[in-house]
């Protein structure tokens, strides 16, 4: 098993990653599913900001990408944004060590803040404990709504 940096070659893999974490917990959402957005986001987070992966004899089994900018409210403060996190069930025990790697990538890199989001849906109890015992605090919960237009 290995975590490291995704580079574009893993674009493929990272697409099939994203659909199956849309099948497995988004399905029953009302957010549809768009492969070809799903290789552009894969491969926008690889080329422009920051995605680690585990690979198991030569597959992707999990991947953790996100935007790195400046906070919005202070423009000083360089912050990596999750915007893409799953692991295949059966290598979840990787877990730990997927963000261990992420927060020591994000400190030589110079980022000074990670915000993680989780669906409030999905395990909530758990991933609270998984982020509160490696030091993050709640900051906000979202909302959503879908906007009916007839159609």
């Amino acid at each position: 098993m290995l975590i490291r940096k995704a580079n574009i070659r893993d674009v493929p893999q990272v697409r099939v990653l994203i659909t199956e974490f849309f099948e497995r917990v988004l399905n029953n959402s009302d957010i549809t599913y768009d492969p070809f957005c799903a290789t552009a986001l894969a491969e926008g987070i690889i080329k422009d900001h920051f995605m680690l992966v585990i690979e198991e004899e030569k597959r992707i089994v999990g991947g953790l990408g996100g935007l790195i900018e400046p906070l919005q409210m202070n423009r000083r403060i360089k912050v990596f944004q999750e915007v893409f996190f799953y692991v295949k069930p059966t290598f979840r025990g990787y877990t730990h060590r997927l963000i261990g790697e992420l927060e020591a990538a994000c400190k030589y890199q110079g980022i000074d803040l990670i915000v993680m989001a989780h669906l409030s849906d999905k395990n909530h109890e758990k991933m609270d404990r998984f982020y509160f015992t490696r030091g993050y605090k709640l900051l906000e919960k979202h909302y959503y709504r879908r906007i009916d237009y007839g159609r």
